[in-house]
């Protein structure tokens, strides 16, 4: 009886490691960029447009975010931008002294600290009131970056914060877990406009950008969330 229970032990941990093996894979995006001599290009970065189910066009590099301020006196407010549900900062806007109540917005131009065009994506701004040191409130407004085209003209191509590089043989690999894909949000804003029930498509534009080449990109690839996503990008 022991031994049975033993072995049936022995083929559940199997079947465990198994299945994990093969859900971990199935969460990639690979690739491979080649020229049109079909020789592998290296360096070339990486990145996706999405499509959602709740709005059909969006403005390109940049974003205005709409919010309504929920203090009723003068305080300090410190607004900026993270990766969504994270505590980090993306891109610092602005800090300074507010006597006003209600509706407001702010400009932000898809940028991070660093001068570059961050990827496609949700991220949350954040307005954090004080009086002195004391925090009286901090507003968190969740906002999709969906920018619909990319472009290495004027040396942009150095100015993109990329999903991914090629290797010296052509290959990207991307963990899809880093994909804001597969959930529903309760509510977005998508360039000031307010939107419910607010979801991305798993079918997406991925894209390969180099400075010696025009952009190129293959078109509603699906992502699929249980198996390996697989593409191939070529250069003209």
């Amino acid at each position: 009886m022991k031994k049975k229970q033993l072995i049936f032990g022995v083929i559940l941990v199997i079947i465990y490691l198994i299945s994990g093996c093969s859900s971990k894979e199935g969460r990639k995006l690979t690739g491979k960029v080649t020229n049109a001599e079909n020789l592998p290009v290296k360096y070339a970065g990486i990145v996706i447009s999405y499509y959602s189910e709740s709005i059909a066009k969006y403005p390109n590099n940049s974003s205005t975010i709409n919010f309504r301020y929920p203090v009723y006196y003068p305080s300090n407010v410190r607004m900026w931008i993270s990766h969504h549900n994270k505590d980090d900062v993306v891109k610092f806007l602005s800090e300074g002294i507010v006597t006003m109540v209600g509706s407001s917005s702010v400009s932000w131009d898809t940028k991070n600290e660093q001068g570059e065009f961050v990827v496609n994506g949700i991220y949350d701004l954040h307005v954090k009131f004080s009086i002195g040191d004391d925090v009286k409130n901090t507003l968190i407004v969740p906002t999709a970056l969906l920018r619909d085209e990319y472009s290495t003209g004027n040396n942009n191509f150095t100015k993109y914060k990329y999903l991914a590089y090629t290797d010296e043989n052509g290959y990207f690999n991307i963990d899809t877990n880093t994909l804001p894909m597969f959930k529903k949000y309760e509510k977005m804003y998508v360039y000031g406009k307010s939107i419910n029930d607010f979801r991305l498509s798993d079918h997406v534009r991925i894209w390969a950008l180099h400075s010696d080449y025009s952009p190129t990109f293959e078109d509603m690839v699906l992502i699929n969330k249980k198996r390996p996503t697989e593409v191939f990008l070529k250069f003209q």
